[in-house]
């Protein structure tokens, strides 16, 4: 059976698993603030009077006779 390097994501269990006195702790992260329940932040979309209508009405007549008027 061969030796295994150890695992340094395995805790040693002969390390003293409490933080290093001599050690200054980290800043600790502010808190994200949750989003407010209410509308959805993404406004409808409104359509563009530049771009043409993506459903448009029949250009050209059907065909056959024209009703008289």
């Amino acid at each position: 059976m061969s030796e295994f390097p150890p695992d340094p994501s395995y805790p040693d269990p002969t390390r003293d698993p409490s933080p290093d006195p001599t050690r200054e702790p980290g800043p600790t992260p502010e808190p994200v603030p949750l989003p407010e329940p209410g509308p959805s932040p993404i406004p409808e979309p409104t359509p563009d009077p530049s771009y043409p209508d993506p459903t448009p009405g029949p250009t050209v007549p059907p065909p056959g006779p024209t009703p008289l008027t």
